[in-house]
């Protein structure tokens, strides 16, 4: 069965005490792992440094992204085990000195830019990160979940990984077109020591909506097969899936944008940068809606209006139309992603949120490494107008598959059970 929420009476000052800690988890982790501030020079770095095609882009960040696939596990093993001391806490002490050691070593100035060696160690940072953004997302499940707030919550975390990657996406344009690579991951290894410290910040607010994994559900050892039969959940993966499939939104559209449109690095920095802008200002009005409207009601609409949304990327002639669409696509993708891991959160089951959580993740990521895989080829054969088509007819297939989810779920909002 689904964990019903009881909307205790809580605090405003508690209230803005978890939007404030996870807000700047958030922040943290986002902007500092391998697909925040060092994501686009790494991108300019194997495209213009080492001169791979689309096709050879995507597969590098295919293969460091392995981790994401996986990152159920990370869920997994934060349900089954947590530091003694610190509790989910210490995973940030245990695995950000990992991932800043890793930004260290490519920041030596000695440091040759080599595919093979910058290919293991951004692979070995994105594990680290991987594990604490599962601790991360875990957390949030649990304090929504207890405290009925799981889309605000869920707003709260979009909001603040939004102002993670537009910060990171204009520094990281500045940096790849001003600076070496070098200073571009001792930048990175600086805002990790940001992830560290929060190992150390435990509020009253956020460890009391966590227990431990004493139950007799997360006490077994494999502790899974209650997953499997939570069907709402695995409807939500799939839902999850499909949009994120984007063929044409990753590689084919930075090619189309650089290359064949004439972007500078920096321009198209702040096109992505406006992208993401525009998606905290739809998260904020679903915080507000998400009290007053179904859940199941704001996804419809948001999906409908999703649909032809890429058909946006063709007006694109140069900088200011770039970051006009950038601004308009942002809009219309911000309220989709809110409502879907809204809807995921309220499906995960008790005391498993971390593995339930961290499953759509892992949908998320494998569908969008598939899709931009999938769209390099197409982009290669096909143009960009093919690639353009698929996903409108991928967001498609979402809205028949609302309504396989309980009515119960669907017409949940904040603050009711």
């Amino acid at each position: 069965m689904l964990q019903a929420a009881r909307a205790p009476d809580v605090p405003v000052a508690e209230r803005r005490h978890l939007a404030l800690y996870f807000s700047l988890l958030t922040v943290t982790l986002g902007f500092s792992d391998p697909t925040g501030v060092i994501g686009l020079p790494l991108q300019f770095i194997l495209k213009d440094r080492l001169h791979l095609g689309p096709q050879g882009l995507a597969l590098f960040e295919a293969i460091i992204l392995v981790p994401s696939y996986i990152g159920f596990l990370s869920g997994w093993i934060r349900d089954r085990w947590r530091p003694r001391r610190f509790g989910d806490h210490g995973y940030f002490l245990l695995a950000g000195p990992v991932a800043l050691a890793c930004y260290l070593y490519l920041s030596l100035p000695a440091m040759s830019i080599d595919y093979g060696r910058l290919l293991g160690t951004i692979f070995l940072a994105a594990l680290a990160f991987e594990m604490m953004g599962g601790v991360a997302e875990a957390m949030m499940t649990s304090a929504g979940q207890r405290y009925a707030m799981t889309g605000r919550l869920s707003a709260i975390d979009e909001i603040a990984q939004t102002c993670a990657d537009v910060a990171a996406l204009a520094a990281g344009g500045w940096l790849a077109s001003h600076a070496a690579p070098q200073t571009t991951f001792l930048v990175a290894a600086a805002s990790t020591c940001g992830v560290v410290a929060m190992g150390f910040w435990r509020p009253a607010s956020v460890t009391a909506a966590i227990g431990a994994p004493t139950s007799k559900t997360a006490g077994r050892w494999f502790a899974l097969d209650a997953i499997p039969r939570m069907r709402p959940l695995w409807v939500v993966v799939a839902m999850v899936s499909l949009w994120n499939f984007s063929p044409g939104w990753s590689t084919p559209l930075f090619y189309r944008l650089t290359s064949t449109v004439g972007l500078s690095p920096q321009a198209y920095g702040l096109f992505r940068a406006a992208s993401y802008a525009s998606v905290a200002g739809a998260t904020v009005l679903y915080g507000y809606l998400c009290q007053r409207q179904p859940v199941g009601r704001v996804l419809k609409w948001a999906i409908s209006a999703n649909i032809f949304a890429g058909a946006l990327f063709f007006l694109i002639a140069g900088p200011w139309q770039a970051i006009t669409i950038g601004i308009l696509v942002g809009l219309l993708n911000g309220f989709s992603n809110v409502a879907l891991f809204d809807i995921a959160r309220r499906s995960c089951p008790a005391e498993l949120e971390g593995t339930g959580t961290m499953a759509v993740f892992s949908a998320w990521a494998i569908a969008g490494t598939a899709g931009d895989l999938f769209g390099s080829w197409v982009y290669a054969h096909a143009g960009f107008v093919a690639c353009i088509a698929i996903d409108a007819m991928t967001n498609a297939l979402i809205l028949p598959m609302i309504v396989r989810l309980p009515r119960g779920l669907l017409e949940s909002r904040d603050g009711r059970p």
